[in-house]
């Protein structure tokens, strides 16, 4: 996550920080607030006036930015384009990375992306800087998302303990006892598109189902999770994992839908742990708020 940005006007990638107050002088940023392209599936009727209304899907996000070899110290031009060029080689496997850019607040928003172009020209005046330098990402999730990952624990249902007892003794004060869990949370996304959340359910649990009330989507698992034992499920890429490790997407009841179809709206999401649990089973629920 961004380590390096303290301004608005800055944008990082890996241990590079360019923009305000670096000798990157950034000139422009384009792709970032921009609406990715969109495909419609939108079809033509065959016997009427129109179309038939089909969902529009965003495509990948493709991020550039601009900007100028700006050092302080015209000496210092090699020392920017060894760092630029340290933070900007390609990588041997799919894995994406973490592209940070605080444009408007000093609080920065996150994609995650792919290197695909460093443009960096050796023009006449290279030397003492004033070089014309581009980046380019492919952002397969075209999503952007806040930079700080949140996390919430839903215990299960439960009933309270202790309580009253008659005849009531007024001088030593009342007991009412401890209030039971409802196992379920209210889960907040800021942000104005789904969110994939990462569900982790912790046993001892039997048959344990999660459902977001305020969608009406659920998932439902028909497997026993011993005490520790944990399932994994990660609704961005419809994976469900035993202890991070065995699918056990095979487990998941008829009555279920398809797990990537498991989202936070945005706003706020009400979250139900249900099933049968012990004492020390619970939800944890992680997620990022979500921007399109």
């Amino acid at each position: 996550m961004p380590d390096l940005i303290t301004s608005p006007g800055q944008l990082q990638w890996r241990h590079l920080l360019v923009g305000d107050g670096t000798g990157y002088a950034v000139s422009s940023l384009t792709g970032w607030r921009d609406m990715p392209d969109v495909d419609v599936g939108t079809v033509s009727r065959p016997n009427r006036h129109g179309a038939w209304p089909g969902q529009a899907l965003a495509q990948a996000r493709t991020v550039t930015v601009e900007f100028t070899l700006a050092p302080f110290d015209p000496a210092g031009t090699g020392v920017l384009v060894e760092q630029l060029v340290a933070n900007t080689a390609l990588r041997d496997d799919a894995v994406e990375e973490v592209v940070a850019v605080a444009d408007y607040a000093a609080v920065p928003l996150v994609a995650f992306g792919q290197l695909t172009r460093r443009s960096l020209p050796q023009n006449i005046g290279y030397g003492i800087g004033g070089a014309e330098v581009a980046l380019q990402w492919v952002c397969a999730d075209p999503r952007l998302y806040s930079a700080t990952e949140l996390t919430a624990r839903i215990p299960p249902a439960s009933s309270g303990s202790g309580g009253l007892i008659y005849p009531l003794d007024y001088e030593n004060g009342l007991d009412y006892g401890q209030p039971g869990e409802l196992g379920q949370a209210t889960i907040p996304n800021a942000g104005n598109a789904h969110a994939h959340p990462v569900l982790t359910i912790t046993g001892p649990a039997d048959d344990p189902q999660i459902i977001n009330l305020s969608t009406g989507v659920a998932l439902g698992f028909d497997l026993a999770l011993a005490v520790g034992e944990t399932l994994d499920i990660t609704t961005s890429t419809g994976a469900v994992r035993l202890n991070a490790d065995a699918d056990r997407l095979y487990t998941m009841t008829a009555a279920s839908a398809p797990v990537e179809a498991f989202t936070l709206a945005p706003g706020d999401n009400t979250i139900a742990l249900r099933g049968t649990f012990g004492g020390a089973a619970d939800l944890l629920v992680s997620w990022r708020h979500a921007y399109l």
